[in-house]
């Protein structure tokens, strides 16, 4: 049976977001299909050129929000 991939699967992988069967499936179909590892590595590229990204808020922010919120 051929299995179809589609962006979304290859975006769990790459987050490492995918079960352990799916992740054992995809590592197999890249090695095998060039077509999908080409995909997967312009995924990749664009996941390395997206910048940092802070969950926290700066300290300026929070002085802010507290000092609105008297």
């Amino acid at each position: 049976m051929i299995q179809m991939y589609t962006e979304e699967s290859l975006v769990r992988f790459l987050y490492n977001e995918a079960d352990l069967f799916e992740k054992l499936e995809l590592e197999f179909a890249l090695e095998e299909d060039s077509t999908l590892l080409e995909s997967f590595e312009h995924l990749n590229e664009g996941y390395a050129s997206l910048p940092e990204i802070q969950f926290r808020p700066s300290e300026k922010t929070i002085s802010k929000i507290l000092a609105y919120s008297k």
